[in-house]
């Protein structure tokens, strides 16, 4: 008797047929061969469907197979049959455990002891019941208090005894939220949602993992569908609020942003960060959001501080790079500007404006990386050739060497200052010179300007190492080997004649 049930009209012969169809399944159980077990209790029961024992030990192997719910439906039916079969009971309340059902199987093991209250088996049994209780406990308060990786192990020590507790795999995904692994959160409750996607603690989970993904939208129809299974959801309801209060705010911010109430839409961005701060992906948006607000008020500090913990919420967020890169030109920070510029292209070759941003960045870092010849001069952008010419005398006037020798570290200094006095007055007086340096091209290309041109200053003919005396001083400019010592070849200023736009002349010797 193998694979075809061999039935007859006498039900005893039936009986005998099914003991024996019993008897295989039993030699099948010892081998480990739990499917093919399954398959001969099933034909006993087909010939004699009042044997509690055929149930009992069918439910046996779904149990070894871990499928608990028909272990307990096949408990059930034994019990059914003979209400005081120990065994069956406590099978059942073995399966009840291992799927989280603590209550129910106490009950059950509790019931047996009253029949026979020394069988230590199942004193056994109720121990370990309660050992599972008391690590739920310290699971749920650990969820509490906030140590997840505490309150993963414990969930950890009750798979080892309630293998099939699904509560365990939601609370998982919860709790990788919690711990900032929401990629890994995401997996887990997709991996899970054939089998649950109609258990409102399932939903919930998933919508907690898919709400910190970024996914608000989705979230929402999820949980949607949580509260049309179970209404009364409390958890389910208090986050589809916490979701609504995140797009008012949003909302509110971004339409007092675009009518230009930036300290309004600071508000709301600031309401909106404190809704839950563990929210990292929407968080790094509103950070990003309101430096921009920032930034319309000028306020440059704030918006890069806001900036930064955008990046710091998502490094991968190429916006607020770009955003960054954009508070850093109006601080005049070229060189990380084009870093955060390039990171934005690392992030996103596609993102817009992009390479062009990069090369004018690029050009303004070099830009501000040169001697600034207006500065030196003193003089504004705006200043005009008398403005300059007036600017070049004073600065002249202070930085003669000869003006600046009480040490050896003055004279150094001023002679240093002086060389750039002359350099940027040679580039910034010459219209063409000018115009090439304010459209930033680089010193070294702007033609003839390394240092003052003597020649052109004063018609040829003189030694550029040979400066002027300034007025009543003795000593030349020491440039180059000059006159430190002596009289200079040119004396004194005076108010007539010389250089067009000076209040001093030189008179050769």
């Amino acid at each position: 008797m193998d694979n075809q049930t061999n039935t007859t009209t006498n039900p005893e012969d039936n009986k005998v047929l099914a003991e024996e169809l019993k008897q295989q399944g039993n030699e099948e159980f010892k081998k480990n061969n739990y499917t093919r077990a399954i398959e001969l209790y099933t034909k006993a029961i087909n010939l004699h469907s009042q044997e509690a024992s055929y149930y009992s030990n069918r439910a046996a192997c779904y149990q070894k197979i871990k499928k608990y719910y028909k272990c307990i439906e096949d408990t059930d039916e034994a019990l059914r049959i003979d209400p005081n079969f120990t065994k069956a009971s406590r099978r059942k309340a073995q399966a009840l455990l291992a799927i989280g059902k603590f209550k129910d199987a106490l009950n059950i093991l509790k019931s047996i002891l009253t029949i026979d209250p020394k069988d230590k088996t199942i004193q056994q049994d109720v121990q370990e019941v309660k050992q599972a209780e008391e690590y739920f406990k310290e699971l749920e308060a650990n969820i509490n208090n906030g140590n997840y990786p505490v309150a993963l192990s414990y969930i950890q020590k009750l798979f080892t005894i309630c293998p099939d507790f699904e509560q365990l795999q939601f609370k998982r995904v919860e709790i990788l939220v919690r711990m900032e692994k929401v990629a890994e959160a995401v997996k887990l409750s997709t991996d899970l949602m054939n089998d649950h996607q109609n258990n409102t603690d399932f939903l919930y989970s998933r919508a907690l993992a898919i709400f910190y993904n970024g996914q608000a939208d989705l979230a929402k129809k999820t949980l949607t569908k949580a509260l049309q299974l179970d209404p009364d959801s409390s958890k389910c309801m208090q986050l589809k609020k916490k979701l609504n209060k995140f797009d008012d705010f949003k909302e509110k911010a971004n339409e007092a942003f675009k009518r230009g109430d930036y300290e309004e839409a600071i508000k709301y961005y600031t309401d909106s960060l404190e809704l839950d701060p563990g929210y990292k992906s929407y968080n790094s948006i509103i950070f990003a959001n309101r430096a921009a607000a920032q930034m319309k008020l000028t306020k440059y500090q704030e918006a890069l501080a806001d900036v930064d913990k955008s990046i710091e919420l998502n490094a991968d967020y190429a916006k607020a790079y770009f955003r960054r890169g954009e508070i850093k030109i109006l601080l005049e920070d070229f060189e990380d500007a084009v870093r955060d510029f390039k990171k934005v292209h690392q992030l996103d070759p596609q993102y817009a404006g992009i390479r062009e941003k990069i090369h004018e960045t690029e050009k303004a870092a070099k830009k501000a990386a040169r001697k600034d010849y207006y500065k030196i001069l003193g003089v504004s952008k705006e200043a005009t050739e008398e403005e300059i010419k007036k600017a070049y005398k004073k600065g002249a006037l202070k930085w003669h060497p000869d003006k600046n020798n009480e040490s050896e570290e003055a004279m150094k200094l001023a002679e240093k200052n002086f060389k750039d006095l002359q350099e940027a007055y040679s580039v910034i007086s010459d219209p063409k010179k000018r115009q090439q340096y304010d459209s930033g091209m680089d010193l070294n290309d702007i033609g003839g300007h390394g240092g003052m041109n003597f020649h052109d200053m004063f018609g040829g003919g003189i030694d550029p190492s040979m400066f002027f005396n300034m007025g009543g001083m003795g000593g030349g400019f020491g440039h180059g080997g000059g006159h430190r010592g002596g009289r200079s070849p040119f004396e004194g200023f005076s108010s007539g004649g010389g250089m067009p736009g000076f209040s001093f002349s030189f008179n050769r010797r």
